[in-house]
């Protein structure tokens, strides 16, 4: 037990310094000035730019606003210079059957957006089937940006969109804690446990010496 939870422990701590960089680059580029949408997408980095919306739409499920139930939808886009992207046009409602999925239809003509762009920060683990289907419009279990990317054939970055920008809906939030401490606190708590392990058998080794001197 003793190796497993001391690797634990490291494993939180790396953990701990991932969030820390994440927050050290959220932080530098919180203030920035858009960008255009044709350089390379930085985590955190504003951007703006001009394109099309594609097809193909993804219902991220189990997303809660005030309250309400209802999903991300993350749909592709095109830029002008051909960039193939993966838009968060936020938040919409969903209805009592989950498994009808609410309209968000997008902007048909070219429109310039305004967005952030957003690192894939750890997903939930999934059990049982994960498979995707293939629709244009799709439910899906979880902001597998990776995933998504795979089967659209866009980059692997999602791009935020922001209020007033064209084609959004209830905006996904650009604001983030990253639990740097909450990493911290496990890992002080697994080496805590290692070191219990250690006292326990210290203390059950020398009552063995005892009874065999007795």
């Amino acid at each position: 037990m003793l190796p497993l939870v001391v690797s634990l422990g490291f494993w939180q701590l790396r953990r701990a310094d991932e969030k820390s960089a994440l927050e050290s680059a959220y932080l530098t580029e919180l203030g920035s000035l858009p960008i255009p949408l044709e350089s390379v997408l930085v985590p955190f980095r504003r951007y703006t730019g001009e394109g099309t919306f594609g097809a193909r739409q993804f219902y991220v499920d189990n997303q809660v606003y005030q309250g309400a139930a209802g999903f991300w939808v993350v749909q592709d886009f095109f830029t002008k210079a051909g960039r193939h992207l993966l838009v968060n046009r936020g938040w919409i409602q969903g209805g009592s059957d989950r498994n009808r999925l609410p309209a968000a239809p997008a902007p048909t003509a070219a429109v310039r957006l305004h967005a952030v762009a957003w690192p894939q920060m750890g997903l939930l683990p999934t059990f049982g089937d994960d498979g995707w289907p293939t629709d244009e419009r799709l439910l899906v279990p979880s902001r597998d940006i990776a995933k998504m990317a795979a089967m659209t054939g866009a980059e692997p970055m999602e791009l935020r969109l922001v209020l007033g920008s064209p084609g959004v809906l209830v905006p996904a939030p650009v604001e983030v804690s990253f639990g740097r401490a909450t990493h911290l606190g496990y890992a002080t708590q697994w080496f805590g446990l290692g070191l219990v392990l250690i006292i326990g058998y210290v203390v059950v080794w020398r009552r063995g010496r005892h009874v065999e001197k007795a």
